[in-house]
């Protein structure tokens, strides 16, 4: 039988390199898995990866995706045209498609700042979800998607002690950060616990350069002036003697940026990420590949404050009606009519933002007993959801810059031991949380107690003082700058009445959320990046009506 594979640019999978990662034909070797274990060869695949596989004699094609969703692949299946790729801008400038926006997947944006189904905003082009592969055949031209893998925390490690469970996590990701390891390599180093970790367990390959962002917080206002990093981010490149570089962003980079961020993009989800895309743009003038932190949280409890939004539910139902009203980052559905034009409502009228919700958040499978299970089904939709849309704008800007991020905590044997620990070892004082509204930064890093594990498996390897620290996200003091010094760019890009963003929104409503963020009355921040997200997104993509 031939078999073609295509792999997308950037994929990699660990256990078929070689050390140091020497040459391998990475699409050879793929074959040959499947040639003896047909297409359930991907369930060994540990790594990043997004390939198309073609039986030229039967007519079928698989368009596979990692188990995590690190690498995007979309697709498009209308009428007589079957395209795909790892590229949007691929289907729109080699395909000749034109596309109307999805209005679906627009209410979906800005109810969660993510899509959380397989939809984009482009109407018809869809992605393959984490963990599937699609199978097209192209003789009844019919398309199916096949899950192959999903996570699943289950706490099934409850019976062994936290001295057993610290060394065997500080152990796999010791191996993970050694299996991703290469020539020339080099570490994103926040000075938060994740990014340290993994620097200083890889000091045993000799120096390497560490790269990290800060923010000019001359004109941050409440918590947001301790939002600049790079004074821990010194301490811990200082103390393991890397060659560290820094860029430092101030309120006008992003109105700098912006355009050509969108453009990079394609696919927009999630918050404020320009700053991501000048420290990969900082760490590809000196490496090809990087090590980044993320998904320490999601594996390990790091968001203990989102947890609790459905504590004290006495059913799954109640729990999740709970938990969706903090999913609502953006618009709330009662707010719905108000953002969007009459014949934008017309075409949501089938539409709910808590179905979406449910289906994903149900897809453990798992009929809760208790508040530690609640906390797991807490986890898998975070790093079902969150995780991965930021996995999808990651590659992006990576590939944008060549540059290769790779996630020692998405290593396959960490990631299936993590889900085995019990909640109750990650978060501690379980019942001392608070609810914490993330806009409001003078509550946000009150909230102490995650990773408690994990802190335990890297005590003596990162020092106490980064250890205690209280949690911090990577982010732009844009609260403050949206009302400072960005406040004229917004108001000219926004107020102006020909936006392209008012042939889909209602202008009162818009103006009203961003005049009562700039005179401090609320933190309308994500509303307003997901604006100015959307009327770049117009420009870029979508033909004037």
């Amino acid at each position: 039988m031939n078999i073609v594979v295509k792999v997308m640019d950037g994929s990699v999978i660990y256990n078929f390199t070689r050390p140091l990662d020497l040459p391998v034909d990475l699409g050879q070797r793929i074959e040959e898995a499947y040639r003896v274990k047909g297409i359930d060869c991907v369930k060994d695949f540990n790594g990043m990866f997004a390939f198309a596989l073609l039986e030229e004699e039967t007519g079928i094609t698989y368009l596979v995706r990692d188990r995590y969703g690190i690498k995007p692949m979309y697709y498009y299946n209308e009428g007589v045209t079957f395209a795909w790729d790892s590229s949007i801008d691929y289907l729109l400038k080699n395909w000749g498609l034109r596309f109307d926006v999805d209005l679906e997947a627009l209410a979906q944006y800005f109810t969660f700042q993510n899509m959380f189904d397989d939809r984009t905003l482009f109407k018809g082009i869809k992605m393959v979800p984490a963990g599937c592969y699609l199978k097209w055949d192209s003789h009844n031209r019919k398309a199916t998607i096949h899950r192959y893998w999903d996570y699943k925390f289950d706490s099934s490690l409850k019976g062994l002690g936290e001295e057993d469970i610290a060394g065997e996590v500080k152990r796999l990701l010791g191996k993970a950060v050694s299996r991703m390891t290469t020539r020339g390599f080099g570490c994103f180093l926040s000075g938060g616990m994740d990014t340290g970790s993994i620097a200083s367990l890889a000091r045993r390959w000799g120096r390497f350069p560490t790269f990290t962002c800060g923010f000019d917080v001359s004109s941050a206002t409440g918590l947001e002036l301790g939002f600049d990093e790079t004074e821990h981010a010194e301490f811990m490149a200082n103390l393991l003697k890397t060659e560290h570089y820094e860029v430092i962003l101030h309120a006008g980079d992003m109105e700098a940026i912006l355009p050509q961020l969108i453009e990079t993009l394609q696919d927009i989800r999630m918050g404020q990420c320009y700053p991501d895309y000048y420290t990969y743009r900082l760490a590809s003038k000196f490496v090809k590949v990087v090590l980044s932190g993320a998904g320490g949280d999601e594996l390990f409890g790091g968001y203990p404050w989102r947890y609790y939004y459905g504590e004290g539910a006495q059913s799954l139902d109640e729990y999740i009606s709970g938990y969706y009203k903090y999913w609502q980052r953006i618009v709330r559905d009662e707010d719905r009519p108000k953002l969007f034009r009459p014949e934008v409502m017309e075409g949501l009228k089938d539409f709910s933002a808590f179905d979406i919700f449910r289906k994903t958040l149900r897809g453990t499978g798992v009929e809760p007993e208790g508040q530690g299970d609640y906390i797991n089904m807490s986890m898998y939709f975070e790093i079902k959801t969150f995780l991965h849309g930021l996995f999808v704008i990651g590659d992006k800007i990576g590939q944008a810059h060549g540059l290769q991020v790779r996630f020692p905590f998405m290593d396959n044997d960490l990631v299936d031991y993590a889900m085995k620990i019990p909640p109750e070892m990650k978060i501690k004082q379980m019942d001392k949380h608070m609810n914490v509204d993330e806009d409001d930064v003078s509550r946000l890093f009150t909230a102490e107690g995650g990773k408690g594990i994990l802190k335990k498996a890297m005590m003596g390897v990162i020092p106490d003082r980064i250890l205690a620290r209280h949690k911090q996200g990577f982010s732009a003091p844009d609260g403050s700058w949206f009302k400072g010094e960005s406040m004229k760019y917004i108001k000219n890009l926004l107020f102006d009445p020909e936006a392209r963003i008012y042939e889909y929104l209602q202008p009162g409503y818009v103006k009203a959320r961003i005049n009562s963020h700039m005179r401090g009355k609320e933190n309308n921040r994500l509303f307003i990046w997901s604006c100015l997200s959307f009327e770049w997104w117009l420009r870029s993509f979508i033909s004037g009506s």
